[in-house]
């Protein structure tokens, strides 16, 4: 593909992606003019592209003018010709925007005919009905038509076939016939003047069906793209009428309206739904059935107010609505909720749309239908499970950890406590393990489930690399006197239990050996008792069991199943408790939710990095998640949390955006040289592009790819002369480094120091055309031919090093090569020397982090940066890369 020409369609394709009122029709015509400008050296091979960005242009026209008219037409008329009308068949694998595109040329060839014929053919109509969705989305530009009012897109007779057809009535209930409707009335709503309008509307009244009489009065479909796919699968179609501030739900079963006695009490209570009604076909058979309510008068609101649960997931503050909403799926059984405009909200309640919905047999998830109601409930909540319902400090209760719950052993959701803004995990287990009849079997169940999350915990060497892969549950360590609502024998209440080896096992001989097979203790002169009868000695074979141990008496215990059940638990409880966060740890006397607070405020300089790996769910949230795992890495005592809050809080928090409003940065006659190269992707590079070249006039790359040309022995930028030369860095904490970055652009010739090589090779590069020839060129040679003066810029800066700086500048300049034109350096703003490191902080830190000690030093200074932490920080490297589930901070991997 030609590159510019791929450059520009990603420019267009990119601007229509983030299109907005105060721009739309100019980057809709900027694209199609784009388009009509195509050649057929630039479409060959590219077809599906061109289509796509076609496509995508159509769909975001609102208020078409006469310029987006004519462009559609002429962009159509220009690439009609190039493409054969065969290209989708074997060449290209996604068809769906460049089937449309063929498809819509093939109508325009209708419109040029001398004898305007529409008539249709087969492949038309198949086509047609193949595309339908791709067709509503660009429908808009199917109701132009030219002065004389012929259809630009002669599309009626497509949509007469259907309507006019005598067969309708038995096939009302088809959803492509459906679609045809809706898409019929769309175009109508744009253009009054189209072809067949007056006839179809006509017949389309004499059906006399209620939901075609709300199509007819502008009614809109709920449910967004799903509403397709829940129609075929449960047969449910909702329509909205804002005129009249009424819903119809209709269904071809009239069973869809057979509900439990609770629930058609409330919905009578609420809804004010009083019966069932039909819909009959002129010959009078039942096509449907439906029922209707009025908003305005039954909910006393003026319009609908949606309730999106992925919108509301991701707000910081948990709404009461989010609590109502969960109560409808686990108390009243409503589980296809999840798309888009399946609920409204009144003040702080929330109700669904279609109050039936309880007899859906499929649930619809992101496109995808279930049977599986329950699980894929669970599936879909536990996406979101980081997500935070109640609690303090760490310890909290997460969607995730509801959702497993209800997924075990569903309970009325009131009884589990989650409106209580204080609850803690525990607290919401042993509410749960309350409601539940079978405790043994459901608590086992949960920490099984738990424990295959938590594996991570209980392996040293993998910890630290666990990778955050949609894990919600937060590793505490889980109460053992929860063993107490199960049901056991009160005797080993108090016993331990572990798992040990019997060898050579003989009934009333001492020639057995038993063996505790961790810590390899000798039971053998333990007797082995059993509760009751049901377990015979005689039959106890030469394997691993699991018993109960009372050292006092020396006796083993092997139960019954209902003890054996207990003691797994039990040493399941043991062995989890042992790696997991202790209560002391998550107390809120140890950490609350104000230190949360802080460490989120930090967390939020690298948002862009934790929000592509864990998508909506809120930061604050993923921030508990992210503490709680790395303080169990670094296994810390109470008083040592203490020191690590501490050593957090010395952390300055720098903010780049100020840069945007300096005039440093904006001036003509300067050549800029940033600290690294743009291939470096370094976080100068970052701030460079978002502040910089927002609000920068100069051409889009004047730091990163000057234009330098060479003209009477003198440097010239953008064609004027280059008079200062500025060297920017984004933040210099003891000098050292800026120094060396300084000495490969300046060296200093009386030291005799060579460049370092790591610097070298980052530094920027530059050339200038002479003629034909292309020459590199120095900074120092445009420093020595210019004669100009150098500026050195630190954005942030330590005052330790910038006495270093002006202290090499100094000597610098005493070298007749600088004559003194190099100036001091300039810190826009200083670090805070409470961030400076000290003795006593790298003593600290030696401690708390151990191997996990990152490259810091005394007089270095603790910041949080956007975007990308720089190389000295409390923690290393390991600790700071975003996809691991310790890291606070985060740290880009440096391109070579």
């Amino acid at each position: 593909m030609n590159e510019a020409f791929n450059t520009e369609l990603k420019k267009h394709n990119n601007n229509l992606y983030c299109v907005d009122k105060s721009n739309r029709n100019k980057v809709i015509t900027d694209a199609l003019n784009f388009i009509c400008n195509i050649n057929v050296n630039d479409i060959t091979g590219n077809e599906a592209d061109v289509a796509s960005l076609f496509c995508r242009a159509a769909a975001n026209i609102k208020e078409p003018d006469e310029i987006i008219r004519s462009g559609v037409i002429k962009a159509l008329d220009n690439i009609g010709g190039m493409i054969p009308s065969n290209v989708s068949d074997n060449t290209i694998t996604d068809k769906g925007e460049l089937e449309t595109l063929l498809f819509l040329l093939r109508l325009r060839l209708k419109y040029k005919d001398s004898s305007y014929s529409v008539t249709i053919d087969e492949y038309a109509q198949k086509k047609f009905e193949e595309l339908i969705d791709n067709l509503e989305k660009i429908c808009i530009i199917l109701s132009f038509t030219d002065e004389n009012d012929r259809d630009y897109f002669p599309i009626s007779m497509l949509l007469s076939h259907i309507i006019e057809d005598d067969d309708l009535d038995e096939h009302i209930n088809s959803v492509k016939n459906i679609q045809v409707i809706m898409l019929a009335l769309q175009l109508f709503t744009y253009n009054s003047k189209l072809t067949d309008k007056d006839t179809l509307l006509n017949k389309l009244k004499e059906k006399n069906i209620r939901f075609i009489e709300y199509l007819l009065n502008g009614s809109r479909r709920l449910y967004g793209d799903d509403w397709k796919t829940n129609y075929e699968k449960n047969g449910v179609l909702v329509l909205y009428d804002p005129k009249e501030k009424r819903v119809l739900v209709r269904n071809i079963r009239k069973s869809y309206f057979d509900v439990p006695e609770q629930i058609s009490s409330y919905i009578a209570e609420k809804y004010k739904i009083r019966q069932v009604e039909k819909e009959s076909n002129t010959k009078g058979n039942a096509i449907a059935y439906f029922v209707e309510y009025d908003i305005s008068k039954v909910f006393n609101i003026s319009d609908m107010n949606y309730f999106s649960f992925s919108n509301e997931i991701a707000q910081e503050s948990f709404s009461n609505k989010l609590h109502n909403f969960l109560e409808f799926i686990y108390n009243r059984k409503y589980y296809n909720i999840f798309m888009d405009n399946s609920f409204f909200t009144v003040k702080d309640s929330v109700f669904p749309v279609d109050p039936y919905s309880i007899n859906d047999e499929y649930i619809l998830l992101e496109g995808d239908a279930s049977r599986s109601k329950i699980e894929a409930t669970r599936e879909y909540l536990t996406r979101y499970g980081l997500k935070k319902l109640c609690g303090n400090g760490i310890d909290i209760v997460n969607l995730g950890m509801l959702a497993e719950l209800e997924a075990i052993k569903n309970v009325d959701i009131s009884d589990m406590g989650i409106k209580d803004s204080n609850l803690s995990f525990n607290k919401l287990l042993e509410n749960w393990l309350d409601k539940c009849d079978d405790p043994n079997k459901c608590l086992n169940k949960f920490i099984d489930v738990y424990n295959k999350q938590l594996e991570y915990i209980y392996d040293d060497v993998k910890f630290p690399d666990a990778i955050w892969d949609g894990h919600f549950f937060i590793p505490y360590a889980i109460n053992e006197s929860l063993l107490e609502k199960i049901n056991f024998n009160e005797v080993l209440r108090n016993l331990d239990i572990c798992t040990v080896t019997i060898k050579n096992f003989k009934y009333g001989e001492k020639k057995y050996s038993i063996t505790d097979v961790l810590s390899n203790e000798d039971y053998s002169d333990y007797n082995i008792e059993s509760l009751n009868e049901e377990i015979d000695k005689d039959s106890l074979e030469n394997k691993e069991y699991k018993v109960f141990i009372d050292k006092e008496k020396k006796h083993l215990y092997i139960g019954t199943n209902d003890d054996t059940t207990y003691g797994i638990i039990k040493w399941k409880l043991q062995r989890l408790n042992k790696n997991a966060l202790r209560s002391d740890i998550i107390s809120t006397k140890t950490i609350c939710n104000n230190d949360i607070v802080d460490i989120y405020e930090m967390m939020k300089s690298f948002s862009e990095a934790f929000t592509e790996k864990h998508k909506i769910v809120p930061l604050r949230d993923v921030a508990i998640y992210r503490i709680a795992n790395h303080l169990l890495l670094l296994k810390l005592d109470p008083d040592k949390i203490t020191k690590w809050l501490k050593l957090l809080r010395k952390h300055e928090i720098l903010d780049y955006s100020f840069i945007s409003e300096r005039s440093e940065f904006k001036e003509e006659n300067v050549l800029y040289v940033p600290k690294d190269r743009s291939s470096q992707q370094s976080s100068l590079f970052y701030f460079y592009n978002k502040y910089i070249t927002s609000s920068s006039h100069r051409e889009i790359n004047y730091w990163y790819d000057p234009n330098i040309q060479e003209v009477n022995d003198k440097y010239y930028i953008g064609k004027q002369l280059i008079e200062k030369i500025a060297f920017v860095f984004d933040l210099m904490q003891c000098g050292n480094a800026t120094k060396d970055t300084l000495r490969c652009y300046l060296p200093d010739e009386t030291s005799g120091k060579g460049l370092p090589a790591d610097k070298e090779s980052k530094i920027m590069k530059y050339r200038t055309d002479v003629g034909d020839k292309v020459s590199k060129v120095s900074i120092l040679d445009i420093f020595k031919k210019n004669k100009c003066q150098i500026e050195i810029y630190c954005i942030y800066g330590g005052e330790a090093g910038a006495e270093k700086l002006r202290k090499y500048v100094s000597e610098l300049n005493k070298n007749g090569l600088y004559n003194n034109k190099i100036n001091a350096p300039i810190i826009l703003k200083t670090l805070n020397e409470n961030s400076r490191i000290t003795e006593n902080d790298l003593k600290d830190i030696r401690e708390i982090y151990g191997k996990y000690e990152g490259y810091i030093k005394i007089d270095c200074y603790a910041v949080v940066r956007e975007y990308s932490q720089p190389k000295c920080n409390i923690m290393n490297k390991e600790l700071i890369k975003s996809e691991k589930i310790v890291a606070l901070f985060n740290k880009r991997e440096e391109l070579k």
